[in-house]
């Protein structure tokens, strides 16, 4: 295979998240610009996800918390208007999502930079396993014992 030309080609950022106390594990895989923000990286989270934005969502990066602010919500330490190229991110660099105060947390890292294609529109999910919890489950326990209940419903109308 040829090498991408470089004028059809910028910089972009290969991201996986998790959910932390799921398991099997939910994950995604996202590619974004290096020019996405912080913001756009929350957004693809909520499409990805299904979720709808309605709960607090905030990353913890480098010790600092980083949020899309919210009429009457809770200050951050840093705005979400970052740009992803100045996160100063490294390969498996994993950083927190405390994705809302409902479903508990995520973990996401930088797994690698990649050389994206610019006539494709990004953020772009590439990957992925199971669907994600409802935003309003509960947290990551009731999540669990949810499909647990509906795995033995369903064994159970099945044999």
């Amino acid at each position: 295979m040829s090498e991408p030309d470089p004028i059809d080609t910028y910089t972009g950022y290969q991201l996986r998240f998790w959910f932390l106390g799921i398991q099997p594990v939910i994950w995604r895989r996202l590619l974004l610009r290096a020019d996405n923000t912080l913001a756009d990286l929350h957004y693809a989270i909520q499409i990805t996800c299904n979720w709808s934005d309605d709960f607090l969502h905030q990353f913890k990066i480098h010790g600092k918390n980083i949020g899309v602010p919210r009429i009457y919500g809770i200050a951050f330490s840093e705005p979400a208007d970052k740009l992803l190229a100045d996160l100063q991110l490294y390969k498996m660099n994993a950083f927190m999502n405390i994705t809302s105060m409902s479903t508990g947390s995520s973990r996401s890292a930088f797994e690698e930079t990649v050389a994206l294609n610019w006539r494709s529109h990004y953020p772009l999910c590439i990957g992925g396993r199971r669907a994600a919890s409802s935003e309003d489950c509960g947290g990551p326990a009731h999540f669990n014992q949810l499909c647990t209940f509906f795995s033995l419903l369903y064994l159970s109308t099945t044999s």
